[in-house]
């Protein structure tokens, strides 16, 4: 039976929310497993070296990994299409860290397109919750976009996908955010359950999938 990881980010110190995890946390307190597949829950950290590491380590064989994020700007949630070879050298993470360069895999590939498409996705996330979910060409030059591109590069069996999540409502109102997104807390975790369903019946072999998105 395939095998999914489904991976949350925290947030990066505690003056910012984390919707994603948010879902997470809710789905693994309830026991959900999707109707194909089995899920298994972990955390990522917003660092630059060793985010996924956790996680990876302590679900044992997997057949998927999906990834969400927290989109702080978005309206909407979005399937990510591709990682990009490029980082931030400004951006400190959650330890204080730099990247130490302008790319993540010097002489690597420019992009590398996501295995769990994200067309598939963000249309699985629409039809099955009725949230509003379309493609991203990336996630930008951060921590995120390093942990997707070192996963793709080093686990080429695996189907790999990113779902960028909004703040809900009710969120965005604790903490003092605008509400870019009509979408409350429930409107959230149903989308996050379609996503998680949709990639836990995705099993792939062999060589992964072409990366069409």
């Amino acid at each position: 039976m395939p095998r999914l990881l489904a991976t949350a980010f925290s947030a990066a110190n505690g003056s910012t929310p984390s919707s994603a995890l948010d879902a997470l946390a809710t789905l693994q307190a309830e026991g959900w497993q999707p109707p194909a597949g089995t899920v298994h829950f972990g955390v990522a950290r917003p660092i630059w070296h060793g985010a996924l590491t956790p996680a990876l380590d302590s679900a044992g064989p997997i057949d998927q990994v999906l990834l969400l994020a927290t989109a702080m700007q978005a309206a909407a949630l979005a399937a990510v299409a591709t990682a990009i070879n490029a980082a931030d050298r400004g951006l400190a993470d959650a330890v204080g860290q730099r990247w130490a360069g302008s790319q993540i895999a010097p002489g690597g590939r420019g992009r590398l397109a996501t295995t769990l498409p994200a067309k598939g996705l963000a249309q699985a996330i629409t039809s099955a919750s009725g949230a509003a979910a379309h493609v991203a060409e990336d996630a930008g030059t951060g921590t995120v976009n390093r942990a997707l591109y070192g996963l793709l590069a080093q686990r080429q069996t695996l189907a790999v996908g990113l779902v960028l999540v909004p703040l809900p409502v009710e969120t965005a109102r604790v903490w003092g955010r605008p509400a870019l997104t009509s979408l409350n807390r429930a409107d959230v975790l149903e989308a996050v359950r379609a996503a998680l369903a949709h990639a836990a019946a995705i099993h792939v072999t062999g060589s992964a999938a072409t990366g069409r998105n």
